[in-house]
């Protein structure tokens, strides 16, 4: 979705909500700041229902059904044309406006169907030439318009048709075909452009009629006024029709036979008087001559227009329809070297706004003003240059605000720092919000500015303290920062000459001792000294008051050296350290621990270079002491479960890493670990020749979690998901990488895929499920037994887990194929198309010797290349990934959906040759 503004606000009801409503539909026309382009968009779906049901009444007859069904459908289209002339009215008989929403012919429906209320004892249908009706009726009688109404009818369809030939003579953009047709097949959209272009060229013909029928109405010797109905002259009528949507409609007998209601003009109406409405006439008259290259007609109707204008003025009436433009009048006299003693003045409104006094009311008629137009009518009412200032500047800034453009800096800093912008900017803010317009984007701007602005809710309230929002602004405080030291600090600091920068870096034991003993009481080792935990509490626990910071420094600087691997220093360092400890240093439970954590600085040291089994002779001799020196540290007597859990994860991934399955299995006598309940597990895992007993170890954890009693028993062993994923971060042995992809990738697989999960690609399903190397092995695991069951899986964690074990596997092994077709599923599965398309790529070359053998299928398969297709098309290259076709084993089946999506794309180039030289 591009923009889901639309769920701010309710949509519009349609037709059928107001028809069956009444009182909905008399309360929306009573609005006054209801939508007029909603009100004529109502008035066209109205028109089209009541030309549906007249078409359905004249097959009724036709077809000689009984008079109830035709009494029905007659009192329905009866009513839809009230409620379409009722929104009509309610638009002040805009023709312009309606023109917008409603076509030609619904409109020649409607203002037909307006001249048949009007002339109720004349049937005139939906497609009737009506101006000949109408010239018929006054020709044959003998008396001139005897009622107000049917002469606002007869100047009003007129107009229209005037109105007609005018934008008949200026057409639209010519219609265009929905769809390329290269079959020449019937095309909707044309045909109906050509009955919209046949309608408008019969009513043009009419124009000689209407205008003959609007000098007639000027002619006649009454002076009589016109009545303009109003949408309670349609309401009325309205109310007094049977409810269609009650029970009462059932019994036919009530419905009157009669297809036009009888309506009361004269119940509520507007007048106007003679002088006005003739000089409409004459208007409306003079602006089609000009169109038509009428030089002559037209200067006549000015100068009548000209002359009789003081007349015009003493009626003037607001309205679009009834009005007169006077910038157009203007422009025609102009136009024409026509001289008028008058000035066609802006509105008294206008002239308020230019040389009045600025205030609220002033304010929100120039909301709907240009904002240099705004500012200009506030520049004339300023009392000061700095109150100008401040007012454009808070003007501007909401302006801003409230279209959407982002908030700067340099914005806030000048509101933060000019209290009285913010007063204005306050103000500003209310007025937009009693608009109702902005309302909702106002106040987020509000509660934006007041998480920005110090003191912005205190001086709201000040402005403003009867706000009902006002509750819900608060201040928020903010943090004090801590500034910088200062340069005195600065300077003591580095004046202390190289002795704190020597006692910093250095790792010589006679100069740290020295430099300490110098700087004894001016430095203190910060607690965020990192200390190993293997020796630290015991230190910290023994080390009396004096010597306390001494040893903290040392034990510190040894963890630093243990950090940066140089095993060899951190030795030499630590036999340094026992001595400068005097008595503390011959402690034995000291002298073990020191002992224990020099096997874990090995370990980490190795695990630091082991990236792959190495055949060097000297990494192998190192691998091989660290072997016997770890298994003799654990089956000592002087182990101890405390000090030996502090290094157990990197002692069983030591031992998970060279393969010790047995060791792992039988020879941890009184150790508890979490870490070797996994490694234990993968290692009975390792050791078994039957499929089924590994898997039947692998279920063990899943089954033990679902028993709650096990797990209540043994909660201390189960690993938690920080040390699974440093254990992960260590294991490097291959045939352990290949498990864990597939256990953890069926897992993966299994959560993924769940049904409110899937996406669709070309109407099909992409099956996300990572590719495995032994799939026999899990044939069984993960399987819902019932509907109902969920999985319980944490995707991010897994997401996390199988990141960590294929960048360990590609250090391991790169040019595995297996591997690298796993971890494209991976990618693929994550919708990183573009690593997955690499990967796929690289697991194509690797399983094929560089591409010089066919393609093996236990690596490369159809799922495969759906896959690559999909990776392609997202990267943009349409075209190699319907050429991916070629490389399928079943590809008939992907064809059509290929070429579809091909044919969709907006390209006409080849886009091999792009996508290669941007991403190789």
């Amino acid at each position: 979705m591009n923009n889901l503004n639309f769920l701010r606000e309710e949509p519009p009801l349609n037709w059928l909500d107001y028809f069956v409503d009444r009182k909905k539909f008399g309360k929306f026309l009573e609005v006054e700041r209801s939508d007029s382009k909603q009100l004529s968009a109502l008035a066209n779906q109205f028109t089209d229902q009541a030309v549906s049901i007249d078409k359905e009444c004249d097959m009724l007859i036709r077809k000689e059904y009984d008079e109830e069904d035709l009494a029905y459908n007659r009192c329905k289209s009866a009513q839809l044309w009230i409620c379409a002339l009722s929104c009509f009215a309610s638009v002040n008989w805009n023709l312009d406006l309606m023109k917008q929403c409603c076509n030609i012919i619904s409109m020649k429906a409607l203002m037909n169907r307006l001249v048949a209320f009007c002339y109720p004892a004349k049937t005139i249908n939906s497609n009737e030439d009506v101006l000949s009706v109408l010239i018929e009726i006054h020709t044959e009688s003998k008396v001139e318009f005897e009622k107000p109404e049917q002469l606002f009818a007869c100047w009003l369809y007129a107009t229209w048709l005037l109105k007609v030939d005018v934008d008949g003579r200026f057409p639209e953009t010519v219609a265009k075909p929905t769809v390329s047709n290269p079959l020449n097949q019937f095309d909707a959209n044309l045909m109906q452009a050509e009955q919209f272009k046949n309608c408008i060229t019969d009513l043009r013909r009419s124009v000689e009629g209407a205008q003959k029928l609007l000098k007639r109405m000027l002619e006649s010797s009454r002076k009589v006024h016109i009545i303009v109905p109003t949408k309670e002259c349609f309401l009325e009528a309205l109310s007094k029709e049977p409810n269609l949507s009650t029970d009462s409609v059932l019994n036919f007998g009530n419905i009157r036979i009669a297809s036009v209601p009888v309506l009361n003009f004269q119940a509520n109406n507007k007048r106007l008087d003679y002088n006005f409405w003739t000089m409409t006439v004459l208007y409306s008259l003079m602006c089609n001559h000009f169109a038509a290259g009428k030089v002559h007609e037209v200067r006549n109707d000015l100068e009548k227009i000209v002359k009789n204008w003081s007349k015009y003025k003493k009626f003037h009436v607001d309205n679009v329809v009834l009005g007169i433009n006077e910038n157009d009048l203007a422009g025609y006299c102009d136009a024409y070297g026509i001289t008028y003693s008058y000035c066609f003045s802006v509105s008294r409104s206008q002239n308020e706004l230019m040389f009045g006094t600025i205030n609220e009311k002033i304010l929100d008629i120039l909301d709907s003003y240009s904002l240099v137009h705004r500012l200009e009518c506030q520049r004339i009412a300023c009392t000061s240059e700095s109150a100008l200032v401040n007012d454009i500047l808070a003007e501007n800034i909401i302006s801003e605000y409230y279209n959407g453009f982002p908030a700067t800096l340099s914005t806030l800093t000048k509101l933060a720092a000019n209290k009285p912008v913010i007063s204005r900017l306050i103000t500003a803010c209310l007025r937009l919000v009693k608009r109702k317009s902005q309302a909702q984007v106002v106040k987020e701007v509000i509660q934006f500015l007041s998480t920005k602005i110090p003191n912005f809710a205190e001086e709201f309230k000040n402005v403003n303290p009867d706000c009902e929002y006002l509750g819900y602004l608060r201040d928020i405080s903010r943090q004090p920062i801590h500034p910088l030291p200062s340069v005195i600090a600065i300077k003591e600091l580095l004046n202390g000459g190289t002795d704190v920068w020597r006692l910093i870096i250095s790792f010589d034991m006679n100069e740290i001792k020295s430099l300490f003993a110098k700087m004894t009481g001016k430095i203190t080792v910060p607690r965020r000294f990192r200390i190993s935990r293997m020796i630290g509490d015991v230190m910290s626990a023994a080390a009396s008051q004096g010597n306390f910071e001494h040893i903290n420094l040392m034990l510190g600087k040894l963890e630093q050296l243990a950090v940066i691997g140089d095993g060899t220093q951190w030795r030499t360092f630590c036999n340094e350290c026992v001595k400068e400890m005097g008595p503390l240093g011959k402690i034995q439970e000291i002298q073990v621990r020191f002992a224990f954590d020099a096997v874990r600085v090995q370990l980490e040291c190795w695990h630091a270079r082991f990236s792959r089994v190495s055949n060097n002779s000297q990494f192998v001799h190192v691998t091989q002491t660290l072997n016997s020196t770890v298994k003799a540290l654990i089956q000592s007597s002087m182990t101890s479960p405390v000090t030996m859990g502090k290094m157990m994860l990197h002692t069983v991934t030591f031992f998970i890493n060279t393969s010790e399955w047995d060791f792992l299995l039988r020879s941890f006598v009184k150790v508890k670990s979490p870490f070797l309940d996994a490694a234990k597990m993968i290692a009975a895992y390792m050791t078994s020749n039957d499929p089924a007993v590994a898997r039947q170890i692998v279920e063990g954890p899943c089954k033990r979690r679902n028993d709650g009693s096990l797990v209540r028993e043994q909660t201390k062993q189960l690993l938690t998901r920080a040390q699974f994923l440093d254990m992960l971060r260590l294991i490097k042995e291959y045939r352990t990488i290949s498990f864990l992809i597939s256990f953890l990738g069926k897992m993966f697989g299994a959560a993924k895929n769940m049904a409110k999960m899937r996406k669709e690609c070309d109407g099909q399903e992409i099956n996300k499920d990572i590719f495995v190397e032994h799939p026999d092995y899990w044939q069984s695991n993960f399987e819902k037994k019932g509907i109902d069951d969920e999985f319980c899986f944490n995707l991010p964690f897994l997401t996390e887990c199988l990141d960590t074990v294929f960048k360990n596997a590609l250090i391991v092994n790169p040019i595995n194929a297996f591997w690298l077709r796993s971890y494209a599923d991976f990618c693929f599965a994550c919708d990183k198309f573009a690593d997955a398309l690499v990967l796929y790529m690289e697991a194509c070359v690797a399983c094929s010797d560089s591409l010089m053998r066919p393609l093996p299928d236990n690596v490369v398969d159809d799922v495969m290349w759906l896959k690559v297709q999909r990776c392609l098309r997202v990267n943009g290259a349409e075209t190699l990934s319907t050429l991916i076709c070629q490389l399928m084993r079943n590809p008939i089946e992907r064809y059509v959906p290929t070429a579809s999506s091909l044919l969709e794309t907006h390209g006409d180039t080849l886009d091999a040759f792009i996508y290669i030289t941007t991403n190789y």
